[in-house]
């Protein structure tokens, strides 16, 4: 398969299947029993000491905290000949997470968890969970952009990227602002901005430094004549 195929399809795959999420979270009149049991859960082990932890988790997946990484990481590591459209393509993509979970949490208008069991500021609708949807996205570009030299380096970093990942969704649960559905679907929906960067990869800057330039060819050589 040609790798413009590979794109087209990966772009197809994850967002037909958020359009499946999406049009199956619009037709629940009730959360379904995963996320109530998950819900429930987590509300009997609630303890002071992780309650307090579970609200530091959760700021890695904030804009307050991610926009500025973003930013720093960019200045401090372009990595690039064109920082400034560099720049761009990054910070865009990141905005289009913000913008997604900014048009879909008021159109879809899904009810948080019950408020007795909310520990957070949770404004809004429900559905998807924005930390989770921004946490992937930022991550996701992290790592496509500053990839590790080495396989285990790589490995490494992208292991550490899904525990962030899965902890600061976990944190939403843990509490009370989002049901399961909601930070599974703001993972899918971050893959779905990733696979978008990726499909535009002929369009992202190249590596920095200056690029070797072609030798001019030997006139002699060009006419048929050795020197």
């Amino acid at each position: 398969m040609s790798s413009a195929r590979l794109r087209l399809v990966a772009v197809l795959v994850v967002l037909g299947s958020a359009a499946l999420l999406l049009s199956w979270v619009t037709t629940l009149d009730q959360p379904p029993r995963a996320d109530v049991a998950v819900h429930d859960l987590l509300w009997a082990h609630r303890d002071p000491a992780w309650t307090r932890l579970a609200g530091l988790v959760t700021w890695v997946g904030s804009i307050r905290t991610l926009v500025p990484l973003l930013v720093l990481v960019l200045l401090v590591r372009p990595r690039t000949s064109r920082p400034v459209l560099h720049a761009g393509w990054v910070l865009g993509f990141f905005g289009l997470a913000v913008l997604t979970r900014s048009v879909l949490q008021p159109a879809l208008g899904r009810p948080r968890p019950p408020t007795d069991g909310i520990l957070a500021d949770g404004p809004g609708s429900s559905f998807p969970s924005g930390h989770t949807l921004q946490i992937v996205v930022a991550l996701g570009l992290l790592l496509a952009c500053y990839r590790p030299a080495g396989r285990g380096a790589r490995t490494l970093a992208t292991v550490a990227a899904l525990a962030v990942v899965s902890l600061v969704g976990l944190s939403r649960l843990y509490l009370g602002v989002h049901w399961l559905t909601d930070v599974a679907g703001g993972a899918l929906l971050g893959a779905g901005v990733l696979v978008l960067w990726w499909a535009t990869g002929p369009w992202r800057p190249g590596p920095a430094g200056p690029q070797p330039r072609e030798q001019p060819e030997d006139p002699a050589r060009r006419r048929g004549v050795s020197r």
